[in-house]
């Protein structure tokens, strides 16, 4: 696994690292929730054998590696200590609902729309990364 410091300074050197918030907390908060968003759908490709599971676990890895390393300064911008399970529980609870939605929908525009909805915050998330 790369160093934290590393990981950190391979993505503020990238094109994408020009979208990322500027304060400390709003990156914690970006990468709890996208560490989040990609355990909902890595447990549930994992769950069904489905292909990108590791992918979508790596991914995830690599937010919490980055939280990790941003942490300690949104701490001292003021965010409570347990804020950040609250951005990574959010994550999962929006792509967990999305994909309950795809999967138990009576509606198939319902369930198309969540389907989309899902896969493009997943996307957002990817895109901070790659």
């Amino acid at each position: 696994m790369i160093p934290i410091l590393g990981a950190v300074a391979m993505l503020f050197s990238s094109a994408s690292a020009s979208s990322l918030p500027v304060r400390a907390y709003e990156r914690a908060e970006l990468f709890a929730t996208c560490s989040g968003r990609l355990d909902a759908l890595a447990m549930r490709q994992q769950t069904l054998s489905e292909a990108g599971a590791q992918d979508s676990a790596r991914l995830r890895d690599e937010f919490q590696t980055l939280l990790d390393a941003v942490l300690p300064m949104a701490l001292s911008e003021g965010v409570p200590e347990t804020q950040p399970r609250h951005w990574r529980s959010q994550g999962w609870v929006e792509i967990a609902a999305l994909l309950a939605d795809v999967d138990h929908s009576f509606d198939p525009r319902r369930a198309k729309l969540a389907r989309e909805a899902m896969w493009q915050r997943i996307s957002s998330c990817r895109a901070v990364l790659l």
